[in-house]
């Protein structure tokens, strides 16, 4: 077994296979460089693009002699953690320019972190064949119930493929049933239906839909591929191919069976993998040819049998015992949702190592899975903190956000968004009047001094993420009072003060200096200072002007000079009359 010696550890990065020993504490993405692993990164390794992200597979690796465990990374720090939500820190995905190595590892590099995709080809020949797919569309147009006729639309049915087509003894799944009268009324009693067999119904849908799909997948040791067939004529309309995701774990199906027999949770790792390969040639192949998922509607996949054995999760180990037999050696009908597929609807999961829409529509990129999950378990301290890793202000914006990420929230398929902007507030709320425990600042490991010129959001969010990341900073603030707009701009019934006042308490209590009072003339003066860089953050504070006659004249009052007057405690007088131009 293989050790590490003069601070040097073995790194084995997957599906490619490349391995060597590189010196202890360099990143992962440097040792993919050193081993030529092309992992994607567009930011310069500044933890800004995210697009380098990796997966720690965990587990004795007899094949090469190695002990592979997250503890054999530096931990996850801030930075990185806001790339991904809970249940991917879980799967063990990094940053590979943020991780550095300390200890003997396997990665697996993902398909879209990989700079050079790899290219598997296993084309399709043309075969003369009769086609006689198992699962064929019938389309009927029913009569509508009345009170004279109340047959149940599933009778109803059954009925009219039974003189139509010869179609007898027919059973419903049981998840298309609770859709079924749904979708006979949404196509005005006109449907069309696949039957599996000629003995069960597993689709129904509204109108006349003549193309069915289906979706061939050949699963071999070393590569996958998938062919999307059209099911009337047998045309192969696309195709999609990928390494097995389960090389990481042994590149031949000895190595695998091993695998399952020395790792307790062996199986259910390679199963998983194999199913989310074919997840993601599901994916691919849907997207290529612009159809759902649930537009396949029968699927045929194939393997050796240690594959077989896997993909349908059997214990395989005694194939790889003398006299190897096989716990079956004929094929399988399983429906997609037993078996975790994405093709029905019910099935759909999480996506592995992606973005949750309310976060992708968030400007500030805060995750709304994770925060949510933590309200849901009462512990609103720790959902207060993951907020507040991604951005100081959960008060404030809580109360004036225009929350995009209501508006992309999946919620609102099933019934409504979710009302995240008040989350955001209850939970800044709640520990305004709960919290007591002091702030530690946070520790300044950099010796570049920074200057922010403007408290505004702007700025004061700069001054939070430099602090985090260790950074000196001093804000220079030309009023009396930080905030910028969120101060001056906006009234105390719609943002109290006391909220600001705390969330800007919070960055100074961090470490961060602001000087209020203090206008910047000359940006020489600020760099004399001894400041190695400076951030403008001076905002846009001027109302915007019509540009008409008369605008000028005595009397006329702009929205952000009078409400800078009225938030800044100085005396407004105001006619008896007053006319509002601009409904914002």
């Amino acid at each position: 077994m293989p050790n590490s010696e003069d601070g040097r550890h073995l790194v084995i990065f997957q599906p490619s296979g490349s391995r060597g020993y590189v010196d202890k504490g360099i990143s992962l993405k440097e040792a993919s460089i050193a081993l030529g692993v092309d992992i994607e990164g567009v930011c310069g390794e500044k933890a800004i693009c995210g697009t380098c992200k990796v997966r720690v597979e965990e587990g004795d690796f007899e094949k090469y002699g190695v002990t592979s465990t997250r503890d054999n990374l530096s931990p996850m720090g801030p930075t990185e953690r806001k790339f991904f939500n809970l249940q991917q820190e879980e799967q063990g995905y990094r940053l590979a320019c943020q991780t550095r190595i300390i200890g003997d590892v396997v990665i697996f590099v993902p398909e879209e972190s990989r700079m050079g995709k790899q290219i598997v080809r296993k084309e399709a020949t043309d075969r003369h064949i009769e086609i006689n797919p198992v699962i064929k569309k019938y389309y009927v147009e029913l009569q509508k119930a009345t009170l004279d006729n109340t047959l149940g639309d599933w009778e109803r049915l059954c009925k009219k493929l039974e003189k139509m087509f010869g179609l007898t003894t027919l059973t419903i799944d049981y998840q298309v049933l609770l859709e079924l009268q749904n979708i006979v009324r949404e196509g005005d009693w006109k449907i069309t239906v696949s039957v599996w067999h000629g003995k069960e119904v597993i689709k129904v849908e509204p109108g006349s839909v003549k193309t069915a799909y289906g979706l061939a997948v050949d699963v071999g040791t070393s590569t996958m591929a998938g062919y999307l067939c059209d099911l009337t004529d047998g045309k192969v309309i696309t195709t999609a191919s990928m390494m097995n995701p389960q090389v990481v774990y042994g590149e031949d199906v000895m190595s695998r069976i091993s695998f399952t027999m020395t790792n307790p949770q062996g199986l259910e790792i390679l199963n998983n993998a194999i199913l989310d390969g074919l997840n993601g040639i599901i994916g691919e192949v849907s997207a290529t040819a612009g159809i759902k998922r649930q537009d396949i509607v029968d699927m045929a996949i194939v393997g050796n049998t240690c594959m077989h054995h896997i993909f349908l999760n059997i214990d395989p180990k005694y194939i790889g015992r003398s006299p190897f037999p096989p716990a079956l050696h004929h094929s399988m009908d399983l429906k997609a949702r037993d078996w975790g597929l994405k093709i029905t609807p019910e099935a759909v999961t999480g996506e592995k190592g992606g973005y949750p829409p309310c976060q992708v529509g968030c400007p500030a990129g805060v995750n709304g899975q994770d925060f949510l999950y933590l309200i849901a378990q009462r512990k609103f301290d720790e959902a207060f903190e993951l907020v507040r890793m991604a951005i100081p202000f959960a008060g404030a914006l809580g109360r004036v956000c225009t929350h995009p990420c209501e508006t992309t929230c999946e919620r609102a398929d099933v019934d409504e968004s979710l009302s995240i902007r008040s989350l955001h507030r209850f939970l800044a709320d709640h520990a305004l009047t709960t919290q007591k425990v002091k702030v530690t600042p946070i520790k300044k490991t950099k010796a570049d001094k920074i200057a922010i010129i403007g408290a505004g959001p702007s700025g004061l969010s700069c001054a939070f993420e430099l602090i985090k990341n260790g950074y000196p900073v001093t804000v220079f603030e030309a009023a009396a009072k930080p905030g910028g707009m969120m101060h001056y701009g906006i009234p105390e019934y719609r943002l109290p003060k006391q909220i600001l006042d705390s969330e800007i308490g919070y960055i100074e209590d961090l470490g961060v200096e602001i000087r209020v009072n203090a206008p910047v003339k000359n940006l020489e003066d600020i760099f004399s200072q001894g400041y190695r860089a400076i951030y403008l953050g001076t905002g846009t504070s001027k109302s915007q002007k019509l540009d008409i006659p008369g605008e000028d004249a005595d009397g006329i009052v702009y929205a952000l000079d009078f409400l800078k007057k009225v938030n800044s405690g100085e005396k407004t007088v105001l006619g008896k009359k007053v006319v509002v131009i601009g409904g914002g």
